[in-house]
């Protein structure tokens, strides 16, 4: 489960494993506008994620708390994208289900 906020509700954090990071670069074209380039930001976007949960994963996490993204122009045809978060461990918070009863 990849969030953007520091909790997620019906789950407790039993570990904190630290933060996980991805980058991607990729190469762009004065050409790439409108729907294309929105097609491709969100494609790049999903990579950078898929990268991160990865990373996440490896250390044994099943969830990332706090995730952020940001980007930057590296040259004049190069974009850099990162995401952050906290990778953790949760389990299922038996009271919280009780609440809901």
């Amino acid at each position: 489960m990849v969030v953007t906020t520091e909790h997620i509700p019906g789950q407790t954090v039993t570990r904190v494993l630290g933060r996980v990071l991805a980058v991607i670069t990729r190469r762009r074209s004065p050409a790439m506008t409108g729907p294309r380039l929105r097609d491709l930001l969100t494609a790049w976007r999903s990579d950078a994620v898929r990268n991160m949960v990865e990373a996440a994963q490896g250390r044994g996490a099943n969830a990332v708390l706090s995730v952020r993204f940001d980007h930057r122009d590296v040259g004049e045809s190069w974009m850099e994208i990162s995401v952050h978060g906290m990778a953790v461990v949760t389990r299922k918070d038996s009271s919280a289900a009780e609440e809901l009863t």
